[in-house]
């Protein structure tokens, strides 16, 4: 878990509200925006409490980096008033006012629970028949899964880059932009995404791992 605020009072409390969950999670802390970055990129971070403006990190950095780390992280921006936790809702798990009120943190620690054991799975074709029959596949899975589609590559690229998407199934037949390409944009963003491509004929081949 990493708590990046430049307030000690802050830190110390999101801290005690953690820990006294119950959880035996490790707390990372951050004390500015650079410190927050390298973190985030170089470990595994599953929850992270980051304020949207704290020293080191300009706002439009970390509205920029938002939708990538919301990918590998259950990201919860941590903001200075209510307008601004509402601009943020899209780019972040959860946005939250400062003051923060020990609940919030609790309503967060639990939403994040839920998204850990939770898999988004994107469903990228045009055929309508295909889609459907493999929702009916997906149904029969015992796992929690949101399952969204798109009809193009394009679209399906976008929703990767701006989602939280676990498994891609990309038709090879797709418009716009193919399957291959969608699936080298996808390695050449680093993004962590599991592509599985599949032809007319049902057949599939997983080219490339997922984070989860």
């Amino acid at each position: 878990v990493l708590i990046a605020d430049a307030s000690r009072q802050i830190r110390d409390f999101l801290r005690d509200a953690v820990t006294g969950h119950g959880d035996r999670a490790e707390i990372i802390e951050a004390v500015n925006g650079v410190e927050a970055i390298d973190i985030l990129n170089e470990r595994d971070v599953e929850l992270a409490f980051v304020d949207v403006e704290m020293p080191g990190l300009a706002k439009g950095n970390a509205i920029d980096r938002a939708h990538f780390y919301r990918k590998k992280s259950f990201l919860v921006l941590l903001c200075a008033d209510e307008g601004t936790a509402e601009s943020h809702n899209d780019l972040a798990n959860l946005a939250l006012t400062k003051p923060i009120h020990r609940n919030a943190i609790l309503t967060a620690i639990r939403n994040w629970k839920i998204w850990r054991e939770t898999y988004s799975v994107l469903l990228a074709t045009p055929d309508p028949r295909w889609r459907e029959e493999m929702r009916e596949e997906l149904r029969k899975l015992d796992l929690n899964l949101i399952v969204t589609e798109e009809v193009d590559g394009a679209e399906a690229l976008l929703r990767c880059r701006q989602s939280h998407v676990d498994i891609v199934f990309a038709d090879r037949g797709l418009p716009t932009m193919g399957s291959e390409e969608v699936l080298q944009m996808i390695r050449r963003q680093r993004l962590p995404v599991k592509v599985i491509l599949t032809g007319p004929d049902g057949s599939t081949e997983s080219v490339a791992r997922a984070k989860k």
